[in-house]
């Protein structure tokens, strides 16, 4: 590797990390006003102690949310802090980045109510997948406009 293309690297890199700070702080500030309101107890009390349950549960409470893959380390370290079992943090965290149904649901939602022409929306659908929205939402989104 040269000098140059090292030096544009981390330039690269550092800019990456510049633009995830104030997300990742706003994540830990909420997480921290969360843990005022909701005990560890109560985040524990979901969950079964069981497993496949446990596995299942988180899962199903991943796939209902959605969320990048930066934030999952912080949400994950804090469950496991509350109690929660390991399998069960990895399957939330694994449907929480990859499904989020809940995307697919206010894409659909915002695309029914969106007007104009499907080639005007193209720039910010462009802009949710460079953010980390998948590919099947953004179609749903563009589906639900033209079938109003």
């Amino acid at each position: 590797m040269t000098g140059k293309s090292l030096t544009r690297v981390l330039k690269k890199s550092s800019m990456s990390i510049l633009n995830a700070l104030p997300m990742m702080i706003g994540i830990i500030l909420l997480i921290g006003l969360m843990k005022s309101f909701i005990s560890f107890e109560s985040i524990a009390s979901i969950f079964t102690q069981n497993k496949f349950i446990d596995t299942a549960i988180g899962a199903l409470l991943g796939s209902i949310l959605a969320g990048n893959s930066i934030n999952s380390y912080i949400i994950g370290h804090e469950l496991i802090i509350g109690g929660v079992s390991l399998f069960a943090v990895t399957a939330f965290l694994i449907a929480w980045v990859t499904v989020g149904f809940i995307q697919y649901f206010i894409l659909s939602l915002l695309g029914t109510v969106s007007h104009g022409p499907i080639y005007a929306w193209y720039p910010l659908m462009n802009n949710f997948h460079e953010k980390g929205v998948h590919y099947d939402p953004i179609a749903s989104f563009l589906y639900a406009g033209e079938m109003v």
